[in-house]
C-alpha cells in the first residue's frame, strides 16, 4: 500500500529543505526505496525483507525496460534509476515488470562499472560480496553478464556473502 499523503508531503519537504539527507552507499536502501515506490513495502521488520520480496516478485515477470544510471566522477548517481521506477509507478507498468527491470538495470550498472574499472586497471577478476548478494537473481544475473565479458567471478560459498561472515575478514 503507497504511503500516505501526508508521509510523502512531510519527506518531499525534507527532501526539499535537505533535512535528514544523509548520502547513503548501500544497495539495500535502493531496494528499500524501490519498494517503497512501487507501493510494495513501507516497513521492513527485519533487514533485507524489502529486498527479498521485491526479488520474489521479480522471479514473477521478464524485464521489460532498462533503468539509467549516472557515473559522477568514481560514483554512481541512482537517481535517474528511481525516477525510472517512478515514472512507471506513474503510468501503470505492473509491479512485477518494474521489480524485473530494476534488478535487470541493477545487474546491468554493477557491470558496467566493473568493466570499467577492469578497463582502467586491466584487472579481470571480480569477487561478489555483500548482503546485496544474497539476492539470487541479482548474482546470478551479474554472473552470466560478467562472465560474457571473460571475467573471472568469485562469490561466497562457505561463508555468507552479508555480516554474518564478517567476523572471518577481521
Amino acid at each position: 500500500e503507497p504511503a500516505p499523503t501526508t508521509t510523502v508531503s512531510a519527506v518531499a519537504q525534507m527532501v526539499a529543505r535537505n533535512v535528514n539527507c544523509v548520502p547513503a552507499s548501500s544497495a539495500g536502501r535502493l531496494f528499500d526505496a524501490v519498494c517503497s515506490l512501487i507501493g510494495l513495502r513501507q516497513n521492513d521488520s527485519f533487514e533485507g525483507q524489502g529486498a527479498m520480496e521485491l526479488e520474489s516478485l521479480a522471479q514473477s515477470c521478464a524485464p521489460t525496460r532498462r533503468y539509467v544510471y549516472t557515473k559522477v566522477g568514481s560514483l554512481v548517481d541512482m537517481v535517474p534509476m528511481v525516477r525510472g521506477v517512478h515514472e512507471d509507478v506513474r503510468n501503470g507498468v505492473p509491479m512485477g515488470e518494474i521489480a524485473a527491470s530494476f534488478h535487470e538495470s541493477l545487474a546491468n550498472c554493477i557491470v558496467g562499472v566493473v568493466g570499467e574499472i577492469s578497463s582502467q586497471s586491466g584487472l579481470r577478476t571480480v569477487c561478489l560480496s555483500g548482503g546485496t548478494f544474497q539476492n539470487r537473481l541479482l548474482t546470478e544475473r551479474c554472473l552470466e553478464l560478467l562472465g560474457e565479458r571473460g571475467m573471472k567471478v568469485f562469490v561466497n560459498r562457505s561463508v555468507p556473502p552479508n555480516d554474518g561472515g564478517l567476523c572471518l575478514g577481521q
